[in-house]
């Protein structure tokens, strides 16, 4: 299991914020790294972090963020609710101007499909939460600045984030300290 307490992953996140400035600033400046290798060293720890954490148990994504929802996404909800796309956007989303032009985002926090830890809809769940956090989707160089973001909300992402740093000889914060 990550060693990460989700309980404290926001302290531990605000801890290692400035390392994260400066490890953000090596990834994009002074990595000789190929953008591919790191990449796939990413995702592959990525894959190593996500099997030792429960989803479930931390739902810190489902409690504070709010999914923009795609036409697809409208449409699959609504179906699955047995309602129309008009009554989904109703009673589950408000509009938003984005700058993806998608606009539709879930209404309240945390979201309305959250059941214990759970998605109640987890089959037809908007494509942003079966991709969150994003780190397999690749360029990760040129993501870094939402990556850090996201180690405040995501214990997946905060891991591999201190993993990486230990593997480019940047130190690691201890999640048993402070």
């Amino acid at each position: 299991m990550v060693s990460v307490k989700v309980d404290k992953l926001k302290s531990l996140a605000r801890q290692a914020e400035a390392g994260n400035r400066e490890f953000r600033a090596f990834i994009k400046g002074r990595c000789t790294m190929p953008d591919e290798e790191l990449d796939r060293l990413v995702a592959r720890m990525t894959d190593e972090v996500r099997a030792g954490v429960d989803c479930a148990a931390c739902a810190r994504c489902c409690r504070e963020l709010a999914p923009m929802f795609g036409d697809g996404d409208r449409q699959r909800l609504a179906r699955r609710l047995k309602m129309t796309v008009e009554q989904f956007k109703g009673r589950c989303l408000v509009y938003e101007e984005d700058a993806d032009g998608r606009g539709w985002r879930m209404k309240a926090m945390p979201c309305l499909f959250l059941e214990g830890g759970r998605c109640s809809v987890y089959e037809d769940r908007p494509v942003e939460c079966r991709e969150y956090p994003y780190l397999d989707k690749g360029n990760f160089s040129c993501r870094m600045l939402t990556i850090l973001e996201r180690t405040f909300t995501c214990p997946i992402v905060y891991e591999v984030l201190e993993r990486l740093k230990e593997h480019f000889g940047f130190a690691r914060i201890d999640p048993y300290c402070g």
